[in-house]
């Protein structure tokens, strides 16, 4: 499971959810493995089908802003996850946010 994760095989990650495989919220490896290489569609996934604490949707959120992926920016943040300074540290002036 936290190999198809961290690749982005979202629907692989899926049917082994369907079939008993579990991520643990403990293990936040693949979470933030998916946020590091930019796999919206997983993070999507992950933080709708388990629980993880707000510190850790925090993380993400800044995984994202050093990695300049604003999919993931705007996605949070249409979710209520943000930082009022967030679009601040977004490196110098390259997004711009709606």
């Amino acid at each position: 499971m936290a190999c198809s994760c961290r690749n982005g095989h979202t629907k692989i990650a899926q049917w082994l959810h369907s079939r008993g495989a579990k991520l643990h919220t403990t293990d936040v490896y693949p979470l933030r493995a998916a946020a590091i290489r930019g796999h919206l569609d997983i993070v999507k996934w992950i933080l709708g089908t388990y629980e993880y604490s707000h510190i850790m949707k925090m993380q993400i959120l800044m995984i994202a802003i050093v990695m300049q992926y604003t999919d993931i920016i705007d996605w949070l943040r249409d979710g209520g996850i943000y930082m009022r300074n967030a679009h601040a540290i977004m490196l110098r002036g390259k997004w711009t946010p709606e």
